[in-house]
């Protein structure tokens, strides 16, 4: 049974109301606020849960449980000690030693430090208008630092600010996973573009150490940085395009995928706007299919005329194309242009002449990327391209260009008839 139960008090501005894990014992209330503000009717009384009617209801439920599973371990450990159960002060003072106690440790462990942090940051991204991409960053980063610690030992905060640990983790990440008795690695080998997402997650934790005066000064970590290599990603030319879409997949996974990227393919789309077309998001104009909806990573407005293709595709799967995750989706792209002769061809990418097959250079994002490089290839202007997807400045956009050298050669020979 519990001891504390989980509860909606007062009702803010806005006529929402914050959750709090409720406790009372002789007079003494305890009201601990879990950072969650809901409208009442996104909180189900008789389950003590979010609704899933809330777009956030999972990383709401999870916060709410963490801090309710904290406090009645606070109660459980007095009654096992004492016999009584505690105030509501002396569980008060509890929750607000937890942190002050890591203060005044000089060897606080950086884990504990960086789950105080993401639960700060977990109710901050809950908000509609933050990416859900963003809070994955962090929470991946919290993973390479438990796996680091497996491997190397526990770290500290002023560990952080230290060159050789930076330069140590850094090696980690970009290296395979060692492999251990009766531990399973959640992540791999990184890249230096994913390196380099986990130290900005650090920069901006080593910010909040600054702040909890965990840490005196971040001025290493701020100067630390990962080289990313510039690589020459792979674009479809339209034949390549045409051979993908054309082509009858017996496979019905990887029929759904491929219909999935030549949607993305068409209209320049990122996954996570994919798979929220719906029809009440279509208009029609002059004839022509609009769909209009905000980016989800930028919040910008697009409109982006749909081809017959893409408009076929929508009827077949009822204008639903959340078919499969992101990850599953790019499994089976792999897969199905295997299929494909020309995709079995090798390809140079990057800087030292590499080479991979194409059909492993192809990704769900490379639909984003032939979609901007072909409309530019065809004279279509920059602005124009920018109100369909969404970026915000030019030179972010430019990063998804790749030009088609037979063209350059063409529009090089003009300068020999002079």
């Amino acid at each position: 049974m519990a001891y504390s139960a989980i509860k909606l008090y007062k009702e803010n501005k806005d006529g929402k109301k914050f959750v709090i894990i409720y406790y009372k014992h002789d007079g003494s209330t305890l009201r601990h606020r879990t950072g969650i503000v809901l409208p009442i009717k996104d909180f189900d009384k008789k389950a003590s849960r979010v609704k899933p009617s809330n777009h956030s209801y999972e990383s709401y439920n999870e916060i709410i449980s963490n801090a309710h599973e904290l406090i009645e371990d606070i109660i459980l450990d007095y009654v096992k000690r004492n016999g009584i159960k505690p105030s509501g002060k002396y569980i008060k003072d509890q929750l607000k030693a937890g942190r002050k106690i890591r203060k005044q440790t000089l060897d606080a462990d950086l884990i504990d430090c960086y789950s105080d942090f993401l639960n700060e940051k977990k109710i901050l991204f809950t908000s509609p208008d933050k990416s859900p991409t963003s809070l994955r960053d962090y929470v991946s980063t919290e993973n390479a630092l438990i796996e680091y610690s497996h491997v190397n030992g526990p770290s500290c905060p002023t560990d952080l600010n230290d060159m050789k640990w930076l330069n140590k983790f850094n090696i980690f990440l970009s290296k395979p996973r060692p492999k251990l008795k009766d531990y399973r690695f959640k992540t791999s080998e990184q890249n230096d573009k994913t390196r380099s997402k986990r130290f900005g997650v650090l920069k901006n934790f080593g910010d909040w150490l600054l702040k909890e005066k965990f840490l005196n000064d971040t001025e290493i970590l701020d100067n630390f940085k990962v080289t990313v290599q510039n690589k020459s990603y792979y674009t479809l030319k339209l034949e390549e395009l045409g051979l993908i879409q054309n082509h009858k997949f017996k496979s019905i996974p990887q029929q759904k995928a491929i219909d999935m990227f030549v949607v993305a393919c068409h209209t320049g789309l990122r996954y996570s706007d994919v798979t929220r077309i719906n029809k009440a998001r279509i208009r029609i104009h002059k004839k022509v299919s609009i769909l209009i909806l905000n980016n989800q990573k930028t919040k910008v407005k697009i409109e982006v005329p749909l081809s017959e293709k893409v408009l076929q595709i929508l009827d077949k799967y009822n204008y639903n194309l959340n078919l499969m995750t992101s990850q599953k989706t790019n499994y089976y792209i792999h897969k199905a242009l295997k299929n494909i002769n020309p995709f079995l061809d090798e390809y140079e990418y990057g800087l030292e002449g590499d080479t991979l097959p194409k059909h492993e250079l192809v990704t769900f994002h490379t639909g984003r990327r032939t979609f901007i490089t072909n409309l530019v290839n065809n004279n279509v202007s920059l602005n124009a391209i920018m109100k369909m997807t969404g970026h915000k400045k030019i030179s972010t956009l430019q990063k998804y260009i790749n030009p088609d050298y037979d063209l350059v050669m063409d529009n090089i020979r003009i300068f020999n008839d002079l």
